[in-house]
């Protein structure tokens, strides 16, 4: 703080890989049917025979959510009251790998400081996210300052992570698929920030490393580098004086005969 004024906050952000430590010292509760939970608040863990999980909602706010045993499905429903040092946490124990359980598609239109999930079967949209913010998966976690209130997003199926400021100030123009061709060899990627003086850097977030070459708004790796059959994902993000915004890049190499 400066003269009495909180100074602006930094656009900035990092992606690592990370490993998510499960919630610790939760009482466990044994579910005989289906669960649904209103203004939950604390942390728990459930056990239906087949999987078990725990939630954990820290800081301020409840969560309303359900879990469909025939499913394996966690909806989560509503936040209410939660600020930006709220995080919450669904966390899958290791068990039985034929058993499903997952979190479903949600959106969350309150401020949090923290989620984190290491099972994601939709798509999860956090909005209205400002200052420092906290996204983890189980394998990845992202850091971000974000100076405007900004939407995050994402992709369960893929691992693909999206952000952008509410009002549209500031975007990645680029593809975000890209499928090889036999004849590829060295391959570019290229994103154009909407905003001049966007500072972008590149990270590779899932599949087999590739050696990512990155300069400026360019992005390059040899295509040999991914085997085929396989796919990878490509992170690039732009942090400009009042913005932050993400985007990724899903690289497949198709299996051929």
């Amino acid at each position: 703080m400066k003269n009495g004024r909180k100074e602006p906050i930094k656009a900035s952000w990092s992606v690592r890989r990370a490993v998510l430590r499960r919630p610790v010292g939760a009482p466990v509760t044994r579910l005989c049917s289906d669960l649904r939970c209103r203004r939950f608040h604390g942390v728990r863990t459930f056990d239906d025979g087949a999987v078990r999980f725990t939630v954990a909602m820290e800081g301020p706010g409840t969560l309303d959510f359900h879990y469909d045993g025939s499913t394996g499905e966690m909806a989560i429903e509503r936040v209410r009251g939660s600020e930006a040092s709220t995080s919450i946490t669904v966390f899958r124990h290791a068990g039985r790998i034929d058993v499903e359980f997952g979190v479903g598609d949600c959106v969350i239109d309150r401020p949090i400081g923290a989620f984190s999930c290491n099972s994601v079967f939709g798509t999860v949209e956090l909005r209205r996210q400002r200052g420092h913010f906290v996204f983890a998966d189980g394998t990845i976690r992202l850091e971000a300052d974000l100076p405007c209130s900004s939407t995050v997003l994402y992709d369960g199926a893929h691992g693909c992570l999206e952000v952008g400021p509410s009002d549209g100030s500031l975007a990645l123009d680029i593809a975000t698929e890209r499928v090889l061709r036999p004849s590829d060899d060295d391959v570019e990627l290229i994103a154009v920030p909407s905003r001049h003086g966007a500072v972008l850097r590149w990270r590779q977030l899932r599949g087999p490393a590739m050696r990512l070459r990155p300069h400026g708004e360019a992005a390059s790796f040899r295509a040999g580098a991914l085997p085929a059959g396989e796919e990878a994902v490509i992170v690039v993000g732009a942090a400009a004086r009042r913005a932050v915004a993400l985007e990724s890049v899903i690289v497949r190499n198709p299996a051929r005969s």
